[in-house]
């Protein structure tokens, strides 16, 4: 199993920003909840990026891949607003892990559960994966 490191953190839409602050992490892959659509650094060479809208459509979950590790979706069996299921990949080209990039938040208008039931509720769509394969949960808030 290759060894990485994850980060996550809620820039409140001003990754752009912070960006000086997000490379002092050093994350090989880092996730970001109120995340816009077209950050700056997704555009950048060496960069993989994957997004999920949110509640509103300027902002969701996004997840960055840097220094050749790769992201690629997943195809949800039981789409979770959410969830964002990433499969991440070394710099070889060999799977390191299932990436659940998780923002809860609350949805009155269309009845989401509280975000400890969101939590709940991909950790049941995610059972099977969970039992079986190297999985992470990373986001905010998780409950």
């Amino acid at each position: 199993m290759t060894a990485f490191t994850i980060g996550t953190w809620n820039c409140r839409m001003a990754l752009d920003r912070k960006r000086a602050a997000a490379e002092k992490l050093g994350c090989d892959v880092l996730v970001v909840p109120e995340c816009s659509s077209k950050p700056a650094l997704s555009k950048e060479a060496g960069v993989s990026f994957l997004w999920k809208r949110g509640r509103f459509s300027s902002k969701g979950r996004g997840v960055f891949g840097f220094r050749g590790w790769r992201l690629e979706p997943v195809k949800e069996a039981t789409p979770l607003p959410w969830v964002l299921p990433v499969r991440v990949f070394d710099p070889a080209g060999s799977e390191a892990a299932l990436l659940l990039a998780i923002w809860t938040i609350q949805n009155k208008e269309e009845r989401w559960p509280s975000y400890s039931a969101q939590v709940g509720a991909a950790l049941d769509a995610w059972e099977r994966e969970i039992r079986t394969e190297r999985v992470i949960l990373a986001g905010g808030p998780l409950g």
